[in-house]
């Protein structure tokens, strides 16, 4: 959460999906890309009673998007939208945030992309199917990326004593 004074991460949005007092211009943005959670908003479940057409989804403008893709800075609910499409080029920005979670980014780890691939090797964290996933790439260059980040993180958890 410290990565700014407004959090970008997925679970707190889904949070304000969910409370009555979601405000109107999030109502919108969460209806397009967070539907599932808005509808447990008890104040949108009742809209969506008396008219099931009540709530309509907005996405973000393109330009807005592109600010965030290029500052690595998506909110999470946008990240996961586009690792969950079938978008390439979306999909390559939305690995790149920070708020993009390791098992929206799995799926990409096949893709026939292989500057998608590339920046998933280059995460700081990939848990182990990420890691093997990678190794065994039909590209040489991927298979360095994630050799190269394994051995320097083996260099760095090694300890003063362990080396002596």
């Amino acid at each position: 959460l410290s990565r700014g004074s407004k959090s970008r991460h997925l679970f707190v949005q889904r949070l304000i999906a969910r409370h009555p007092n979601c405000s109107k211009s999030l109502q919108k943005q969460f209806a397009y890309y967070l539907y599932s959670d808005l509808v447990h908003n008890p104040a949108i479940a009742l809209q969506l009673l008396e008219d099931p057409q009540a709530i309509h989804g907005e996405p973000c403008p393109d330009w807005v998007i592109e600010e965030w893709a290029s500052r690595g800075a998506m909110p999470g609910h946008v990240s996961r939208y586009f690792l969950q499409g079938d978008d390439s080029v979306m999909a390559r920005k939305a690995v790149d945030s920070w708020t993009s979670q390791i098992r929206d980014q799995q799926r990409w780890v096949l893709s026939p992309d292989i500057h998608t691939r590339k920046r998933i090797a280059n995460k700081c964290k990939l848990n182990r199917f990420l890691t093997e996933a990678l190794l065994h790439d039909p590209k040489e260059s991927v298979r360095k990326l994630v050799a190269s980040r394994s051995q320097s993180a083996a260099k760095s958890r090694k300890t003063p004593e362990a080396v002596a």
